[in-house]
């Protein structure tokens, strides 16, 4: 739903916006942490087994020698997530933010598009964009 004209930028609307992204961001990044922590996990396994020379193991041995114990399953699959948990929340949160923040701003009495997108869809994922490379790769 576009919201009224107002000539520039929604009243009250900004605040509300970078919640919700933040939010939608922080789902983002608990969800990928959850589903790709244990995945990574048993990836690095594989590979530091191969490495030592012990053979090439596949997945589901390398998930076997994970189950062991079901505390051990847990402490092997997340174990250092509490870090990467942070970093994922942090790095996924910000370009919903940075873009919900930029889309709001904008002015509303515009309505130019570019390929069928407005504009300000356009220069809000720019700046997102730019943001997340800067944070992402600092110098």
């Amino acid at each position: 739903m576009e919201p009224k004209d107002t000539g520039g930028a929604v009243p009250g609307a900004l605040h509300r916006e970078l919640l919700w992204a933040l939010a939608s961001g922080a789902a983002y990044g608990i969800s990928a942490t959850l589903v790709g922590q244990p995945l990574d996990t048993i990836k690095t396994m594989m590979q530091t087994e191969q490495a030592r020379g012990v053979g090439r193991a596949t997945v589901l041995e390398t998930i076997g020698r994970m189950q062991a114990s079901p505390s051990l399953l847990l402490r092997t699959a997340y174990g250092g997530g509490r870090a990467v948990l942070l970093g994922a929340v942090l790095f996924r949160s910000l370009p919903f933010v940075v873009y919900s923040g930029t889309l709001t701003s904008l002015p509303w009495h515009h309505t130019a598009q570019l390929g069928g997108v407005d504009w300000r869809v356009w220069v809000s994922g720019m700046v997102a964009g730019v943001a997340r490379g800067l944070v992402g790769n600092p110098f």
